[in-house]
């Protein structure tokens, strides 16, 4: 009797464990579906600007809802972007800053409105164009599996070493690099996983500097940081040399000092400009 629960208790564990791969197999397969599932976005469109020049964002009474509230999430908002301006957006939790970002890098459109690229309606431009010209540090960006070179690049491999380790002492990972043993060809777990939340951080903001972008659109880029790091950081960001506008999200008032202007959002309200 013993003999037989033994060899019943391990076949339920194989059962077990074939259930897990199982189902992992179906959450891939549904997250695959949500992806496959999506319109396909128009690859061809206006350029309304040279591929090195830099250029203005005007949202016209922007309003953005989703289906499953009855407030929108941003209502009314009319604001511009010139072509050097630093921008610092704060207001509360839930106020629309994250939707904001994703409005102006042209990830989702508005409801209500228009946004323009150098007076050109975004919705008739070629969208691969004008996101090359962008960086962007989101909430939901991480380090993705594949080489440290690869999240750095994208793939892209008409961005020299050269450019790589620029991006990455900027950025404060020339340490981290050191102790990697394989350097730029180390694997990086899913979602940085076995790495430090910064560094993380690090490895996304990197990416969104590398090609030396027209604009920056950042959304808590540098907390968790050290000060002296921070303050680092922000000089950089911050300086006119680099050629881009800067639009960030942060809570960290240092930003106030080096942002030439404030704006605050107020239940998806835009209430103060200055």
């Amino acid at each position: 009797a013993e003999l037989i629960i033994l060899i019943i208790i391990g076949a339920v564990e194989k059962i077990i464990s074939g259930l897990e791969s199982f189902y992992d197999m179906l959450t891939s397969l549904e997250k695959l579906a949500q992806v496959v599932d999506k319109e396909l976005e128009p690859q061809t469109g206006e350029h309304p600007f040279e591929k090195d020049d830099n250029f203005s964002v005007e949202l016209d009474q922007v309003t953005y809802r989703v289906p499953e509230r009855m407030q929108p999430i941003l209502e009314d908002v009319s604001l511009k972007i010139s072509e050097t301006c630093t921008i610092l957006i704060n207001g509360a939790n839930g106020s629309g800053k994250a939707t904001l970002l994703r409005l102006i890098a042209g990830i989702i459109e508005p409801t209500q409105g228009s946004i323009y690229v150098n007076n050109s309606d975004l919705r008739g431009l070629d969208l691969n164009y004008y996101r090359a010209s962008l960086g962007q540090s989101l909430t939901e960006e991480s380090p993705f599996e594949g080489t440290l070179r690869n999240n750095i690049t994208f793939g892209d491999a008409n961005i020299t070493d050269e450019r790589i380790y620029w991006a990455l002492e900027k950025v404060g990972l020339n340490n981290f690099l050191k102790k990697l043993p394989k350097g730029l060809e180390t694997i990086i777990f899913p979602e940085g996983q076995e790495l430090s939340y910064t560094v993380g951080k690090k490895i996304v903001l990197a990416r969104s500097i590398v090609r030396q972008p027209k604009m920056l659109i950042l959304k808590d880029p540098l907390d968790q940081f050290e000060e002296e790091e921070t303050t680092r950081i922000m000089d950089f960001l911050t300086d006119p040399s680099n050629g881009w506008s800067l639009v960030v999200v942060s809570q960290n008032n240092q930003w106030r000092k080096r942002c030439g202007r404030l704006i605050t959002l107020h239940q998806g309200k835009l209430i103060l400009d200055q």
